[in-house]
């Protein structure tokens, strides 16, 4: 299983993809091919950082990231900012840091390419170089390695050291691995429809009774009760069009991804049919929804960039999961 960590600046990612690697994965890097052509171009990093999109480097490296083998054995480990969103089959990790601890790191490192007077300054630079990059990423994919809520796993490299983050995820990998060794389901349509939230099966959410996955999403987006009711009466594709036309709840892209696990959960656990589908039909494939409409944060899409999927996959991730879970609790 292929392992993508992302993270800001001074996070500790380096570090503990070098301990990833010790495990034996394969390290593709990012922060290599930056450095190569920084030097290339007789620039400092964060003078490449902040042309890289007018070089063409963030381009070349994620065609880089997308021609990574995801085989059955593949054990490569990517380490670059949007990794997560271009290799293929991985394991998306995110590694984390207060700046204050990243800034200490990088003034402690006094990198030819990275010498500063004070950790303050090199704090002030990582925040800088952070939201530089997260502007950038936006304005090229729709989204940036700053939305931890893509992620299977989030690491805090404050508190924890990088040989027990790296074991933690390395044996998480491995399980993924053994569960994955058939191949891709990379479309929740035709025979594997019962996998999309759109399929019509009845989902009691909430106190209330709807008529697909889809519904019972779209309807956790409103607090007001008449809301809920008349998503109720809806099928999926008029309760996505009728959610889409009205302004979500506070701090509704905070708690997106919890909710739709409750309400993917509930699907399979009140549907002893589905539950078999899911456990048997899907047995050791990698799931990932394939969509034509944009979605790369449930979902994939073909990036014109590297002509493969490019995407979260958090709907998938979520299947997987609950399949995993299962699976664990069958005698």
């Amino acid at each position: 299983m292929n392992i993508a960590i992302s993270g800001a600046p001074g996070s500790g990612k380096s570090t503990l993809a070098r301990a990833i690697a010790s495990h034996g994965w394969e390290t593709v890097s990012a922060g290599s091919i930056m450095r190569k052509r920084a030097r290339e171009l007789d620039v400092s990093i964060a003078e490449m950082q902040a042309h890289a999109g007018d070089e063409g480097i963030d381009h070349a490296i994620d065609r880089a990231v997308a021609e990574v083998p995801a085989t059955t054995k593949s054990r490569f480990l990517i380490d670059a900012r949007m990794g997560w969103a271009f290799a293929p089959r991985c394991l998306s990790v995110l590694v984390t840091c207060s700046p204050e601890v990243a800034g200490a790191r990088v003034f402690a490192a006094r990198r030819d390419d990275e010498a500063f007077p004070s950790a303050e300054a090199a704090t002030s630079m990582l925040i800088q170089r952070r939201d530089s990059e997260i502007r950038r990423y936006r304005s090229l994919y729709g989204r940036s390695y700053a939305e931890d809520d893509v992620f299977d796993l989030v690491v805090d490299t404050g508190t924890t050291s990088p040989e027990e983050a790296a074991e933690r995820i390395v044996r998480i990998a491995l399980v993924m691995e053994g569960e994955c060794q058939e191949g891709v389901i990379d479309s929740f349509r035709g025979d594997n429809y019962f996998l999309s939230n759109m399929y019509e099966t009845p989902i009691k959410f909430g106190g209330l009774l709807y008529a697909s996955a889809e519904c019972a999403y779209q309807a956790q987006k409103s607090l007001d009760p008449s809301v809920r009711e008349a998503i109720s009466r809806m099928d999926g594709k008029a309760a996505k069009r009728f959610a889409s036309g009205r302004q979500p709840r506070d701090g509704w892209t905070g708690m997106r991804r919890g909710v739709m696990e409750q309400v993917v959960t509930s699907k399979f656990a009140q549907s002893p049919e589905l539950r078999e589908r899911l456990v048997h039909e899907t047995a050791g494939f990698w799931l990932e929804e394939g969509n034509t409409w944009g979605d790369t944060y449930y979902g994939v899409v073909i990036s014109e960039v590297t002509g493969r999927p490019f995407g979260g996959n958090v709907l998938g991730r979520m299947l997987m999961s609950v399949r995993h879970k299962l699976m664990s609790c069958q005698p």
